[in-house]
């Protein structure tokens, strides 16, 4: 997984190596404090294959830990040799090859007696086409998720209330998010890309509406908030906010017509 640059990068990442553009195969959680756990179930199915259990939790350490497909091919494109190398090795190995990396990077554009920035327009404008291209690449290879809020604008909300339906509704679609099969995995392709957040207007209610049952038909998760709760119906009278979650791609086909709240 090629991670963002260095503006969107998350956390540590942008903190440990923020001039360098990550390999293709480095995982989003490589520098996270948890301890990895392959999805169960993707190792089982790997290991029926006559995978061994070594090189079935290397694949799906390297591709993501959410893709029976992409792991198998990471086992079947390399040799026999190299799949008995630990991934604890292996991780260092990378980690080593980063920090040499960073190193050159950052003599490149900064003065070591000075702190001076050495590179000139050109250079600078080049470096950001290849940050451009490093996102694009990411986004082809892997699955982007995105989360987009749609506030009801027929309820002329106050900048403070819409904060605060906001702030719930992001709470809540991370809590429902984390109880998916693949929850975590998601969370963490989104923490790499920046935890996008989109902030779209709906007109009323009624559209709204639609616009959960298109994200519904299409395998969306969703969240809602709003006034009168329909104990019958088990829904609210009025929706004042709708939060939906899922591939960028697939989110953009409900969304992607809406206006940016102001």
């Amino acid at each position: 997984v090629s991670l963002p640059p260095p503006g969107v990068q998350a956390g540590t990442v942008a903190l440990k190596y923020p001039h360098v553009s990550l390999p293709h195969n480095t995982p989003p959680y490589l520098f996270s404090d948890k301890i990895f756990t392959p999805n169960n179930k993707l190792l089982a199915q790997l290991m029926e294959m006559g995978i061994t259990e070594m090189a079935a939790t290397k694949a799906l350490y390297w591709t993501g830990n959410s893709c029976i497909e992409r792991a198998s091919n990471w086992v079947f494109e390399r040799s026999e040799e190299s799949l008995k190398t630990p991934l604890e090795v292996e991780i260092k190995m990378l980690t080593a090859d980063l920090e040499m990396k960073e190193e050159e990077m950052r003599g490149r554009f900064l003065s070591t007696d000075s702190g001076v920035c050495m590179i000139d327009d050109d250079e600078m404008e080049e470096y950001h086409a290849w940050e451009m291209e490093q996102m694009m690449d990411m986004s082809a290879e892997y699955e982007v998720y995105k989360m987009v809020l749609v506030i009801n604008k027929s309820h002329q909300l106050s900048p403070g209330q819409m904060t605060m339906l906001v702030g719930r509704a992001t709470g809540h679609m991370l809590a429902k998010v984390t109880m998916l099969e693949f929850g975590d995995e998601q969370l963490d392709m989104w923490e790499a890309c920046g935890e996008q957040v989109g902030v779209l207007e709906g007109e009323h209610t009624r559209h709204l509406l639609d616009l959960r049952l298109a994200a519904q038909c299409l395998g969306l998760e969703w969240v809602e908030g709003g006034q009168g709760w329909d104990m019958l119906n088990r829904r609210y009278r009025e929706v004042a906010v709708l939060g939906i979650w899922g591939e960028e791609n697939i989110l953009d086909k409900v969304v992607g017509r809406l206006e940016k709240a102001v």
